[in-house]
């Protein structure tokens, strides 16, 4: 069988009452084949020894009834137990009360358990109909009662271990379900570290390699090469620091930390817009970004890194950049304001924004972009003890 009756899950629709499990395919047959050829057995014997008509309707009932239960247990358990209740004045109350309460285990096992215990139910009152029917049934009364306990006992024992396997079976698709979370949550920290570290830095080199190249103050091609070897260092430095993060996670602290943090990001995004030919205002009190913890820390850098990219792709060069920090409340505040200017014509993968907001999200902040007048406003709220 495929298993023993299971509750709806939480949402759908309520169960029936003549809501049941299928039998396998091979129970089906099973049932299908002995209720016929037993069946057709049986009412040749009945026919033969000329118990008459209404007992060979009475058997081909109690069989069809039987071949009933492979389509639905309960609609066939249910007529089975008609066919049994007809038949318990008649003589052939014990052979069909034999079947319907060996059924009763498939009932208990299959059907609901409001059901079964309707089945049940009836099979105790047939068996009160028949020693009152029937004088001689006291002495054999043992058997019907053994087989319909025996057959409960199985059908409720079957219907345990059918609900423990389900429940182990959820739980492995829960661990499964998890793990491919897991793995697609790691997938995506992966990338948008890489997004990050790539984007900000070969984004400067590139546009520090164009000043190179199209120049002809000296004094301003060696203030680019400067910045083309330090953002390709810092490149280098913080892919290591990935790496060992990743091996590593709970060793956070290391070699090269002190370039990640927010204040020598804020210092080298500002000499680097600075080397472009953009003023950059920055405003903030060094006592604000104390204490901070590392993760948060690096957190607020890339998306400082992220913002910085995107004004330099976007941002009037006529005009000053403002990189402003602050703390109240319980918040800190970074906020980057910028004049917009042309469309560059630099690739973009169109996740800076979507990366700034997720990584705020690990921390329970949120980062919001929108244009006020002429002037592209950048905020990042994060809490902070």
């Amino acid at each position: 069988m495929d298993g023993g009756y299971r509750p709806p899950p939480a949402g759908s629709r309520r169960a029936g009452l003549w809501t049941s499990a299928p039998l396998a395919t091979w129970a089906r047959v099973l049932v299908v084949v002995a209720a016929a050829v037993v069946g057709t057995l049986d009412v040749a014997d009945v026919l033969a020894d000329g118990e008459g008509t209404l007992d060979a309707v009475v058997v081909v009932a109690v069989y069809l009834s039987l071949a009933l239960v492979a389509y639905r247990v309960t609609l066939g358990a249910a007529a089975v137990m008609l066919v049994m209740l007809v038949s318990a004045t008649t003589e052939l109350w014990l052979p069909t009360g034999i079947i319907g309460l060996a059924l009763s285990g498939v009932v208990v096992g299959k059907a609901t358990p409001r059901f079964a215990a309707g089945y049940v139910t009836a099979s105790l009152l047939w068996l009160v109909l028949v020693l009152l029917a029937h004088e001689n049934s006291r002495a054999v009364a043992f058997v019907p009662v053994a087989v319909l306990v025996a057959s409960v006992s199985v059908g409720a024992a079957y219907a345990a271990l059918s609900q423990r396997s389900a429940a182990a079976a959820d739980r492995i698709s829960g661990f499964e379900e998890e793990r491919a979370r897991s793995l697609a949550e790691e997938r995506d920290r992966i990338a948008r570290e890489l997004h990050d570290i790539v984007a900000h830095h070969v984004t400067m080199a590139s546009m520090h390699a164009d000043v190179v190249s199209m120049s002809e103050d000296a004094q301003q091609r060696d203030r680019s090469l400067r910045v083309i070897a330090e953002s390709t260092r810092q490149a280098l430095t913080e892919l290591r620091w990935m790496l060992r993060v990743l091996q590593t996670p709970e060793e956070l602290a290391g070699p090269g930390e002190k370039s990640l943090r927010l204040e020598a990001t804020m210092a080298a995004v500002r000499e680097h817009l600075h080397a472009l030919g953009l003023r950059t205002e920055v405003d903030y009190d060094p006592a604000v970004l104390e204490g901070l913890p590392l993760e948060l820390d690096v957190a607020l850098g890339r998306i400082l890194q992220e913002a910085a990219t995107n004004v330099v792709k976007h941002a009037d060069p006529r005009e000053p950049v403002a990189l402003r920090a602050t703390r109240e409340g319980g918040r800190l505040c970074l906020e980057l304001r910028n004049a917009v200017g042309a469309v560059s014509d630099l690739p973009s993968s169109g996740l800076g924004l979507g990366n700034m907001s997720a990584r705020a999200g690990e921390h329970g902040g949120t980062v919001t972009g929108s244009r006020e007048g002429g002037t592209w406003v950048l905020r990042c709220v994060v809490p902070v003890a």
